[in-house]
């Protein structure tokens, strides 16, 4: 508020302006959940709009919402189980400059089917590195060799649980495109999943174990490859419930997997 004095018809006069200051409309946004794979039940609605920087709290699941072999866990950022940030019914979150998108997280039993289809065969019990479980296609791939027509090392020797996919990049990097188990299962692509890989030993002693031994994922009595290496001329396979050498040269099945 400001006092100017000005003369009127000779005389003067206080005059009292007003400032005020213009705020231009606010944005809001919205908290909304997606089912991710749900195949019965509601998602909740949240119909309050939130400003920047305001806490929305997350909400709980009183639709009942199921995926079939499955169990609710909690809500996450991403859509991809492993790679956003969860968050349980009651928490809080700051809502930003945009709307928020929460999508439901599923805890998947063994042998039940993963996002991509396939077979759920092993769960190290939390999220770490960006996953948690491993997923074995839906079904076999051609009966191929291990190497690309030559024997040479590839250092693809991991064998841990983790390791298949860096032990496959290692192996298609040293042996280049051709028709082989570690090309083929880098090349794979199921649905809109493209990030399968040959599994290393221990990862397909799970499959075995988990799946063969249950009679379930259509694992068959036969040797599989997996992508550990033994030596420049061999590698281990998989056989009903153990673990072999074989010859890279000779042709066996292929299964690819997926961790998410």
């Amino acid at each position: 508020m400001k006092h100017l004095q000005a003369l009127v018809g000779g005389a003067s006069i206080a005059v009292v302006l007003l400032a005020c200051t213009l705020t231009p409309n606010e944005s809001t946004y919205s908290v909304t959940y997606c089912g991710s794979g749900s195949t019965g039940g509601s998602v909740p609605l949240d119909p309050a709009r939130y400003s920047r920087g305001d806490t929305a709290v997350v909400l709980q699941n009183p639709g009942g919402l199921v995926r079939a072999g499955c169990t609710f866990e909690c809500w996450n950022s991403r859509s991809e189980p492993g790679k956003g940030t969860p968050y349980y019914p009651g928490e809080t979150l700051v809502v930003a400059d945009a709307d928020v998108v929460l999508y439901a997280q599923w805890i998947f039993p063994l042998r039940t089917n993963g996002p991509a289809g396939g077979w759920v065969f092993y769960d190290k019990g939390y999220y770490y590195g960006g996953w948690r479980y491993l997923e074995a296609a839906p079904s076999d791939g051609p009966v191929q060799p291990w190497y690309n027509g030559t024997n040479a090392l590839t250092n693809a020797t991991n064998s841990a649980v983790g390791s298949g996919r860096s032990n496959t990049t290692l192996i298609v990097a040293q042996q280049g495109s051709g028709d082989y188990a570690a090309q083929w299962c880098d090349d794979l692509v199921v649905g809109s999943w493209d990030d399968w890989f040959l599994p290393s030993s221990e990862e397909f002693y799970y499959a075995l174990s988990s799946l063969y031994s249950w009679g379930a994922g259509g694992i068959v009595d036969a040797g599989y490859w997996t992508s550990t290496e033994v030596a420049a001329d061999t590698a281990f396979a998989g056989l009903r419930d153990h673990l072999l050498s074989a010859t890279k040269s000779v042709s066996l099945r292929v299964r690819a997997i997926r961790s998410f």
